[in-house]
C-alpha cells in the first residue's frame, strides 16, 4: 500500500469514527462499547429465546411422530390398512 493509500485509509477511519459517534451522541450519548455490549446482549437473549422454542417445537414433532407411530402399529395389529 502507497503511502497515499494508508493516508487516505487513516483520513477514512478518522471521518467514519467522527460520523459514528456524532450519531451515538445524538441518539442520547451512547459511547461505542455500550452499543457493542447491549447488541451482544441482545443476540444471547433472543438466541436463548430461540434455543427454547426449538427445543419445545422438537419435542411436539417427537410427540405428534410417535402418536402416528403408536396409530400405525395398532392398525397393523388390528389388520386395518391406513388410507393415504
Amino acid at each position: 500500500m502507497s503511502e497515499r493509500d494508508a493516508h487516505m485509509l487513516n483520513l477514512f477511519r478518522t471521518l467514519l469514527q467522527s460520523v459514528i459517534d456524532m450519531v451515538l451522541g445524538n441518539n442520547g450519548n451512547v459511547s461505542l462499547k455500550e452499543l457493542d455490549n447491549y447488541v451482544q446482549d441482545d443476540v444471547f437473549r433472543y438466541g436463548a429465546k430461540l434455543e427454547d422454542m426449538h427445543k419445545k417445537l422438537r419435542q411436539a414433532l417427537d410427540e405428534q411422530v410417535s402418536g402416528l407411530d403408536f396409530v400405525s402399529r395398532q392398525a397393523r395389529f388390528l389388520n386395518v390398512p391406513l388410507s393415504p
